[in-house]
């Protein structure tokens, strides 16, 4: 009887175990070894994650796999740029425009006492740049001196190029800052502030940059007599893959450069439309700032003054790239 018992309980043991392996068995076959169809999405590399996040919302991972393509017109799912007026896109991140800056607390404290610097009105702990100071030294002598910085001879200010997908939206945060820290009104306003933008882009000591990471291997890191005009998310990834130290600098009043998507198929339509959360959440745990988190999650030993506290505005849609108002004399 007992060896009865023995031998039955061998055998349940053994059914037991064949079951379990045959589980892992599908398991590990449906993860690793069936092949997916692709889900292709056009977009930077590190918002791969938040469209996995997406993608398994709409109960779609099993059968389907994330892939990112550098071909926007067949992608499944795209991000675009300027589409503020665009329907078929949705905004689901945005970075603030900022200014990358040297280290050292020297030249900080110059700038400070020359009221090139100021503090937060909500935090004296954190300091804004005047930029337009700075552009209008930019289009004049260009001297540090003139901004209060010893012995640091001329200003360089490196900028987005037309080719980047930055050049919608910086142009935008340039025409709000020459106009005092709000966009251009009137037809007035708009002519004069396009005015000082082409003086801008025309000036000696302003230069217009298509790799950021060249460049910043040209200059040697960010050199004390440069500044570097970029939404925060790209000045970000610039100290971190190139191992250099900035000090950022938020503008008095700025703006942000916008991501949109748009899904581009009826599988891509469905894994935008179920952006939720955990998708949201992984933006952000990559360093894009979006409507429904807010705040950055991450701090970076190479970049000094990161927060989450300042002043935007929002640009009109009725912009500069956007509409024919400010054509018309008003």
């Amino acid at each position: 009887m007992n060896m009865r018992k023995k031998r039955l309980a061998q055998w349940g043991a053994a059914i037991m175990l064949v079951t379990v392996l045959f589980v892992l068995d599908k398991v590990i076959t449906d993860q690793y070894f069936t092949e997916r169809n692709p889900v292709t999405v056009y977009a930077p590399e590190d918002m791969k994650s938040a469209f996995k996040s997406a993608l398994k919302s709409a109960n779609l991972a099993s059968e389907n796999e994330i892939v990112i393509t550098n071909n926007a017109t067949e992608a499944d799912v795209i991000i675009g740029y300027g589409k503020e007026n665009d329907a078929e896109y949705t905004k689901i991140a945005f970075s603030p425009f900022v200014i990358g800056y040297n280290k050292k607390d020297t030249y900080f404290k110059q700038l400070w006492k020359a009221g090139i610097l100021i503090p937060n009105e909500y935090d004296e702990g954190f300091f804004e740049i005047d930029f337009l100071k700075v552009v209008n030294e930019a289009i004049g002598s260009g001297q540090w001196k003139n901004l209060g910085v010893k012995d640091q001879g001329t200003i360089t200010i490196f900028y987005p190029d037309k080719d980047t997908p930055y050049w919608h939206d910086f142009y935008n945060f340039m025409l709000l800052t020459i106009n005092g820290g709000t966009y251009p009104e009137t037809s007035t306003e708009m002519n004069k502030a396009v005015e000082v933008m082409e003086k801008f882009e025309n000036s000696s000591f302003t230069e217009s940059i298509k790799n950021f990471d060249e460049q910043i291997v040209r200059t040697s890191g960010f050199g004390s007599n440069i500044l570097y005009v970029l939404p925060e998310k790209v000045l970000f990834d610039l100290a971190l893959d190139n191992e250099q130290t900035t000090r950022v600098f938020f503008p008095l009043k700025t703006s942000y450069f916008n991501y949109f998507v748009k899904g581009n198929s009826d599988i891509g339509k469905k894994v935008v439309d179920n952006f939720k959360d955990d998708s949201y959440s992984s933006l952000r745990n990559n360093d894009y700032r979006n409507s429904s988190e807010y705040e950055l999650n991450n701090s970076y030993s190479c970049v000094l003054d990161e927060r989450d506290i300042f002043k935007a505005v929002e640009i009109p849609k009725s912009n500069f790239f956007t509409s024919n108002y400010f054509k018309e004399t008003k």
